[in-house]
């Protein structure tokens, strides 16, 4: 009576485990940078491919909308 699991995308697909692991790394870089929201968008996309949803991991987001500028205390590229 053994369970057989099976295999998670992530251990299918090679490709898939190096994008994720990216993912990890650049939430990390920017939650280091206090570039929270970044970082928080980079966690979002590792989640979804954790779920199985690849489409929504290489899904192009606009980034510079989450950016903070120190300087004039805005969020985004607005002037």
């Amino acid at each position: 009576m053994g369970y057989k699991r099976e295999k998670h995308l992530l251990e299918i697909e090679a490709g898939y485990n190096l994008i994720y692991e990216r993912l990890l790394k650049e939430a990390r870089i920017w939650n280091n940078s206090g570039q929270y929201w970044l970082a928080n968008e980079s966690m979002r996309k590792a989640k979804q491919l954790l779920n199985g949803n690849v489409e929504g991991c290489e899904a192009a987001t606009r980034t510079e909308i989450f950016f903070y500028n120190k300087y004039t205390g805005r969020i985004g590229n607005d002037l």
